[in-house]
């Protein structure tokens, strides 16, 4: 009866750190970049991302709608926004951004 108690707490723990645990550092750190709004270091961060995780439809997404297509990044190219979302769209034509 315990072993069932410690396997209930651990499996869910397993599932979030197998989950999180699926994107690169990179990645991860250009979403820290973008909520600080350090637009250069998280575009950097997502270019490195996208030879790390080249089929992650995330990566491409965050380059065209937080960098490419933002104003308030300083660095709006809505010809590269647009080849980013493409490029979302042919690795998953059903990709939805979270939240």
């Amino acid at each position: 009866m315990k072993h069932f108690r410690i396997y209930g707490l651990l499996l869910p723990l397993l599932a979030v750190f197998a989950f999180f645990g699926c994107q690169s550092q990179e990645l991860t750190s250009a979403k820290v970049y973008l909520q600080q709004r350090d637009y250069v270091k998280a575009e950097q961060n997502l270019l490195t991302a996208m030879n790390i995780e080249p089929k992650n439809p995330e990566v491409p997404y965050l380059l065209a709608v937080e960098i490419y297509a933002n104003r308030n990044s300083g660095k709006v190219d809505l010809a590269k926004a647009k080849a980013y979302l493409d490029m979302t769209l042919q690795l998953d034509a059903s990709y939805e951004p979270q939240n």
